[in-house]
């Protein structure tokens, strides 16, 4: 007889989102010195870096705090010495527009200090003229960015647009309460930001796919809507050549923590465990087929093992 995971409810409703949220860096990037070092430098026409309008947005409308950024990933990469992302300047639901303030990176439940991502991003291969040729949101070892939105701000910023009338963000042609719309290429390859490093694997720097994309992601405040993220994905072809065989997928590193445990410490992500569910007892009988994969803590702990949430994560 086939095992079935169960889990709790906050459990379920975090794996749907590590597979739906397919969801979505702040200025502070581009002005870390340890970063620089990592970049490309690459004047502009009257001998300035050019850089491009990189922005974190966070989803703050629904009972998920979730930072997405217009560069091909989603998350804050919270604790990391180069990243730690900062909601950029602005923003409609951003409780202090005029500071770059903390960005949760995928809390839930809103406001609990439990984290459930480092970041995640989008991932895209092809061949052209016969060769394999891939582009990258995010990667985990290599700090690789190939994506990146068009020319300095204003120019290649987030958009937002609410479904709430008294929001400076309101709009007829919001979906949501809260849509975060950016957009990105992966024909960067002559900024700053591009890695300076050739490819570790195929000794060559950045092909471009010649290809963008428009990210939306929406959320709701309403009682059994909001739980989850949606984010669409639209790709494009903008060059001369033919794609074929094109893979589009999701890297996620999802680390399961509260926020005043070290992620690289002793604890924070380090007791993770993961799994794949194919099926799933939605009511007493009721057995579906729904192939997630998902990750959680190992024993829910709080600020060290047998904390206050040491049960709230339940597997037979």
């Amino acid at each position: 007889m086939t095992k079935i995971l169960k889990a709790s409810t906050e459990v379920i409703v975090l794996m749907i989102l590590c597979v739906f949220m397919s969801l979505a860096f702040s200025d502070a990037f581009a002005r870390s010195k340890e970063a620089g070092e990592k970049i490309r430098k690459v004047e502009s026409i009257d001998h300035m870096p050019v850089y491009p309008c990189v922005q974190a947005r966070v989803q703050r409308v629904s009972d998920i705090n979730a930072c997405m950024t217009n560069w091909g990933f989603f998350g804050s990469g919270p604790g990391h010495p180069l990243y730690d992302l900062r909601e950029s300047l602005g923003g409609c639901f951003n409780p202090n527009p005029d500071e770059e303030v903390f960005a949760p990176s995928f809390e839930f439940p809103a406001g609990s200090g439990l984290e459930h991502l480092f970041w995640g991003g989008i991932w895209i291969g092809a061949i052209v003229n016969d060769t394999i040729y891939t582009s990258l949101g995010c990667d985990g070892w290599q700090w690789i960015h190939e994506l990146f939105p068009d020319g300095p701000c204003p120019s290649g910023a987030i958009v937002e647009l609410s479904t709430i009338p008294d929001t400076s963000c309101y709009s007829p042609d919001a979906i949501s309460q809260q849509d975060i719309i950016a957009v990105y290429t992966d024909t960067s390859v002559d900024i700053p930001l591009s890695p300076q490093h050739e490819d570790p694997f195929d000794d060559r720097p950045h092909y471009p796919l010649n290809i963008r994309i428009t990210q939306k992601s929406h959320s709701w405040n309403i009682p059994g809507f909001d739980k989850f993220i949606i984010a669409e994905y639209m790709v494009e072809n903008i060059g001369d050549y033919l794609l074929s065989q094109i893979y589009i997928g999701f890297y996620m590193d999802a680390d399961i923590m509260h926020i005043d445990e070290a992620p690289y410490g002793e604890y924070g992500p380090h007791d993770d465990i993961t799994g794949f569910l194919k099926e799933y007892e939605v009511l007493p009988g009721d057995v579906q087929e729904i192939n997630i994969a998902w990750i959680a803590d190992n024993d829910g702990h709080g600020d060290q093992d047998g904390g206050e949430n040491a049960n709230k994560y339940k597997f037979i």
